[in-house]
């Protein structure tokens, strides 16, 4: 299974103002610096635990229904984000070469919002999935929004106005990364995709490694 994400979300998973905090950071000089580091935890996080922080769109795609790690006799797919919020659209094209849309009726969900375990997708009981190939499902994923009144110090607003909560382990974690970055510009070892000590624990089962 392929997937992208196709409407990232530009906020911050942390604020900048948190990161400071740790490092102890009185100037403003490096805040460009230091939101960069941010963004490359984030990346970091979904491209190695396919663990989405903020709410963004993605399309998955797979050859035919059910193709999906070879589960084509028990007709489920599995999608390769954590946590999946909801199903956008799942399109297909039957065998007449037609674009089709299949509909939201026809299939049923498990496993939202869990960010240990992938979200499933099954047809209703006792149908099937159609015929199809070319299978796109665009679905939302990451930890969701909150009401910009909260005073929880793990929130930051983003860029569309609202203010998002991301559970406190993974939030100390990325505080950990901008830490560990900002105090060593350059690799401290051989091993050039070094990680914070704690980091790896900090995250604990939270993502998936294979889909």
């Amino acid at each position: 299974m392929n997937w992208i994400c196709s409407i990232p979300n530009t906020g911050l998973p942390v604020s900048v103002a948190d990161c400071k905090q740790q490092s102890r950071i009185d100037t403003t000089a490096d805040d460009n610096l230091i939101t960069g580091y941010i963004l490359a935890c984030s990346n970091y996080i979904l491209s190695n635990r396919n663990l989405s922080l903020l709410p963004a769109t993605y399309q998955a795609t797979i050859e035919h229904f059910g193709h999906n790690r070879q589960q084509w006799h028990r007709q489920e797919i599995l999608l390769p984000i954590v946590p999946v919020q909801s199903i956008t659209s799942i399109t297909y094209t039957d065998t007449t070469g037609s674009n089709q849309t299949l509909s939201s009726g026809q299939y049923e969900i498990s496993n939202l919002g869990n960010d240990h375990s992938p979200a499933i997708i099954r047809p209703i009981p006792g149908t099937t999935f159609p015929a199809g190939r070319d299978v796109v499902i665009t679905f939302t994923a990451g930890y969701g929004s909150i009401s910009s009144s909260s005073s929880s110090s793990s929130s930051s607003s983003s860029s569309i106005g609202q203010t998002i909560l991301i559970p406190y382990d993974i939030w100390a974690a990325i505080l950990l990364w901008v830490a560990d970055k900002y105090s060593n510009r350059e690799t401290t070892g051989s091993n050039d995709k070094e990680i914070p000590c704690g980091f790896n624990a900090l995250i604990g089962m939270r993502g998936l490694t294979t889909i």
